[in-house]
């Protein structure tokens, strides 16, 4: 029997920023990320998820809803 390897070749990335917390709870984007991933697989893309600290309890604490930096950062 002979042994076969496989390599993954990236040739793409998804990069998706998630704001979890605003209107919909960061347990429901957690839930929802792996569902994205899997509906959005395709061969040789790679997802990169980023995380950003920008929900309602940012806002709340700050008045702020996104930087400047952050935007220009999207």
């Amino acid at each position: 029997m002979s042994s076969l390897t496989f390599f993954l070749f990236v040739v793409g990335v998804i990069r998706v920023a998630v704001i979890g917390g605003d209107g919909i709870g960061p347990e429901v984007v957690a839930i929802a990320m792996p569902i994205v991933e899997a509906a959005a697989e395709r061969p040789g893309v790679a997802m990169v998820w980023e995380h950003l600290p920008h929900g309602a309890s940012h806002y709340l604490d700050t008045g702020e809803t996104l930087s400047d930096n952050v935007y220009e950062h999207l």
